[in-house]
């Protein structure tokens, strides 16, 4: 068997997880990787960098004396109530007598003198099954694995508070590199702290080296941890600026952070951060946080450190949906928040509530209770972030209805949407083709729009303009194009609203577009028999797209992993004139 360095296959890191049987998948615990050489009873342990930690790991070395000669491939770690610290690693690692530290072996590499790098990951796994079936041991033993439904394992693992998981593909071979065939989905959680100083820069960095966070508890500010990444020159320079006049000498911290305070410019506690990271430690330090931006809609004194979401009544079955529960809608929200959050961050919102008590659903437009009170901004319901869809799964919505404008400029919108309704006897393939003759409208207007189903009857083609059009203008303009529209193609149009009008035609719904109307979110759910989706499409797609409720909450992510492009792509990139 030989024992040349062995360089351990490593993941990407991936935003979606692969959820179809040719994946298995794994806890991503949270330790240190080690290739152990083991050779007539005696035991080698090397790290992912080839560093001999035999002599560290005296408990493990031990253990593994009494396994056939073979090179397994783990993860050394440290487990409290079933799941893996890295702190809790580093401080018992040393300590031979640890009933903390374990090796889970996910590989084997080789076995005996056989090279098993050429053979499939199940096929490795087999042979590391069987191997274990004659050594059982307390402090070493095979990774859990579970094969196919990717989606649900990554939920399952991000609530129970792990990391992440590993995905690999079974008919995969083991590659001493990086590569496609294991990838990492990690659970990432968002949230605001204050920024309460900033360190010196280091290398070739100017301005500042890192953020020094924190968050109010008992109205006293709590350290965090600090945040160095994310950052490019612009951000850097205009952070810079920022913190220049807030600059205090004294540390804004009840209790002085165990940090170099010599190296710390102090600054009062003002500004407000948006910071992405994996996870906290017992004492509440991020792990690999990552700076995303500046709040300038929050007050420090609202940065609260966040708990979990606890989702009552979450097997009941949400009423207006027929069949789905409130933990679906909930899990639906968490998995498409990088999709829905683009759509929505900082737009007022409508809601439908459905009660999971079986109460009739209701449309909510201020918050008039506790439990949406972390969503107020600016007097308006706004949700910008994964925790805030959570918020809004536990307290029973289901639709998410957007203004056609952002809270920092209320009164000039930046899209415009028109809302095909059909009459009760019009045809799918008539709705279809009043959204060409639509499109091709504003084209003659050198406008371009995009389509998306509505989760009801109709389609919604929207429109992106400039914000310098007030509501008025726009409901007026837009109110002119459905206008003479209907009138090119009476037969199929109406501008009218009222009901005898629309027998038989579509309506150009243009009322979407005054100040406090909403349309339905891009990817939000509707409250009717299945959940369908409000799915945006390509115009090619369109054609083929069979009706509006044709995506749902039980298939979405299937069409999703199939696109090759956002159906959407340059939506966020398109600013129009409109001709007023």
């Amino acid at each position: 068997m030989q024992q040349k360095h062995i360089k351990p296959q490593l993941a990407t890191l991936v935003d979606t997880t692969p959820d179809n049987d040719e994946w298995l998948h794994e806890v991503k615990y949270d330790g240190y990787r080690i290739i152990a050489v083991i050779k007539k009873h005696s035991v080698k342990l090397y790290t992912r960098n080839h560093k001999d930690w035999t002599d560290k790991l005296p408990q493990i070395a031990q253990a593994l004396k009494h396994f056939p000669d073979c090179i397994l491939d783990g993860e050394l770690i440290a487990l409290s109530k079933g799941i893996s610290h890295f702190e809790l690693l580093q401080n018992e690692i040393s300590d031979p007598k640890s009933k903390s530290i374990q090796y889970k072996v996910f590989d084997i590499i080789f076995d005996h003198n056989k090279n098993l790098m050429n053979l499939s990951l199940s096929e490795r796994k087999e042979i590391l099954n069987e191997i274990f079936k004659k050594n059982k041991n307390k402090i070493i033993s095979p990774a859990d694995y579970i094969i196919g439904n990717g989606i649900k394992v990554f939920k399952k693992a991000c609530k129970l508070g792990l990391e992440g998981i590993m995905s690999k593909r079974l008919d995969s071979i083991y590659q001493q590199k990086r590569t496609q065939t294991w990838l990492k989905s990690k659970c990432v959680h968002e949230e605001e702290f204050v920024i309460a100083g900033f360190t010196k820069p280091k290398g070739s960095r100017k301005y500042f080296g890192a953020l020094v966070l924190g968050y109010y508890k008992n109205n006293v500010l709590v350290y965090c941890g600090h945040v160095g990444t994310g950052f490019n020159e612009e951000t850097l320079v205009k952070l810079f600026k920022k913190m220049q006049p807030l600059i205090q000498k004294h540390c804004p911290f009840i209790q002085k952070p165990p940090i170099g305070h010599e190296q710390v410019t102090w600054v009062k506690p003002k500004l407000v951060s948006e910071i992405k990271y994996i996870e906290k430690t017992n004492q509440g330090i991020l792990r690999t946080p990552s700076f995303l931006g500046l709040r300038l809609d929050k007050s420090s004194r609202e940065v609260k450190s966040e708990m979990p979401i606890q989702l009552t009544h979450a097997q009941n079955i949400v009423e207006a949906t027929k069949n789905v529960t409130k933990q679906q809608i909930a899990d639906y929200y968490t998995h498409i928040s990088s999709f829905i959050l683009p759509y929505l961050k900082n737009r007022p919102l409508s809601l439908l509530r459905c009660p999971a008590s079986g109460k009739a659903c209701f449309f909510q437009k201020h918050i008039t209770s506790k439990d949406l009170a972390s969503l107020k901004k600016n007097h308006y319901i706004c949700a910008s972030k994964k925790l805030d869809l959570m918020h809004l799964a536990q307290a029973g919505v289901v639709e998410l209805h957007p203004w056609g404008s952002k809270i920092d400029n209320i009164d000039k919108p930046n899209c415009i949407v028109f809302d095909l309704d059909p009459g009760s006897t019009v045809k799918w393939s008539q709705v279809i083709e009043s959204a060409f003759i639509v499109r091709d409208f504003l084209k003659k207007l050198d406008l371009t729009s995009f389509v998306k189903t509505t989760g009801g009857k109709g389609l919604h083609i929207v429109v992106p303009i400039t914000r310098k059009h007030s509501w008025s203008e726009v409901k007026n303009i837009s109110h002119a194009i459905a206008e003479e529209i209907a009138k090119d193609h009476p037969a199929l149009f109406t501008a009218n609203m009222s009901k005898s009008k629309r027998r038989g035609k579509i309506f150009i719904d243009y009322l979407r577009n005054v100040k406090g109307a909403t349309a339905v979110a891009v990817y939000s759910l509707r409250a009717r028999k299945d959940a369908p989706v409000s799915a945006p499409v390509t115009w090619r797609e369109l054609k083929h797209i069979k009706s509006s409720t044709q995506f749902n909450i039980s298939n979405i992510f299937t069409r999703l992993k199939k696109l090759k492009k956002d159906p959407w792509d340059g939506f966020f990139h398109c600013r129009q004139n409109l001709l007023s």
